[in-house]
């Protein structure tokens, strides 16, 4: 027996069966991790909810920003020149001369 099969089989000994996928080992998604878990309460703590601010784009060209905060990508331009953004990507988005808060 070589190397490569004694640590298939040891793989398959130490590893749950539901997580074996052929000689590949498949990962849950979060989204199936969360659903495992019933608790209403650990899934509200796992998602905290974050407030939006409204931002006007104050340029005429499309463009596409991510948000530093959230890595969110948030598109803008002359036809759709108002999105709702994350607080926490917003702040950054007010400190150039493209964006303004609405309202």
């Amino acid at each position: 027996m070589c190397c490569g099969q004694q640590r298939e089989t040891v793989t398959r000994e130490t590893m749950p069966k539901a997580t074996l996928s052929g000689n590949s080992i498949a990962t849950p998604t979060p989204a199936a991790a969360l659903a495992a878990n019933n608790s209403p309460r650990s899934a509200s703590a796992a998602q905290p909810v974050w407030s939006s601010v409204g931002v006007r784009y104050l340029e005429k060209s499309p463009i596409r920003v991510r948000g530093p905060a959230t890595g969110r990508e948030y598109e803008f331009s002359a036809a759709s020149p108002v999105r709702s953004v994350d607080a926490r990507d917003a702040e950054s988005f007010f400190h150039t001369r493209f964006f303004a808060k609405t309202g």
